[in-house]
């Protein structure tokens, strides 16, 4: 994909693209889970934080989160 922020909020993707996509364009800490961009200047605004309260969620640990896959 051209631009890889429109990737990691592209909803038709599955969140381990948008992901992944994010871990390879270095818009992610792969060992810390969260987003090396300050987000009042990234494209992405608030999205990566929600998407990591997301994975949270979905594996189901708020107090030790595992790592982003």
């Amino acid at each position: 994909m051209s631009n890889p922020f429109a990737a990691c909020v592209d909803d038709d993707l599955p969140r381990e693209n948008r992901v992944n996509v994010a871990l390879k364009e270095g818009m992610a800490d792969k060992h810390s889970g969260l987003s090396t961009l300050d987000p009042h200047l990234s494209p992405l605004g608030n999205y990566w934080d929600e998407l990591n309260n997301d994975i949270l969620e979905e594996d189901g640990d708020l107090d030790n989160p595992p790592p982003i896959r």
